[in-house]
C-alpha cells in the first residue's frame, strides 16, 4: 500500500458528490475522466490530502503510470 500527500487544489469543483462515500471531488474525477477509481482523503486535516494506492496482482504497472499522469494533470491545472 502507498499513501501519497497530495499538492495543489485539483478538481474541486468540476465533479458533483454522488455518495458519501466520495469525500473528494477529486475522486469523482478520477474515476469520471480516468476510469481510475482510488480513495482520496483529507490528510492530516483539511485542505491537506492523500490518494491511497493498494497495489494488486490483477494491476498492471501501466495502471499505476495512468495514476500519476492523471493526479499530475490535474493537480497541476489547479496550482
Amino acid at each position: 500500500m502507498l499513501e501519497r500527500p497530495l499538492s495543489g487544489g485539483g478538481a474541486e469543483a468540476v465533479a458533483p458528490r454522488r455518495s458519501p462515500l466520495y469525500v473528494d471531488p477529486l475522486q469523482d474525477v478520477l474515476l469520471e475522466r480516468y476510469g481510475i477509481e482510488v480513495p482520496i482523503v483529507p490528510w492530516p486535516a483539511p485542505p491537506k490530502r492523500l490518494v491511497r494506492v493498494s497495489c494488486q496482482a490483477y494491476n498492471a504497472r501501466e495502471d499505476y503510470e495512468r495514476l500519476a499522469t492523471a493526479l499530475g494533470e490535474l493537480t497541476r491545472n489547479a496550482a
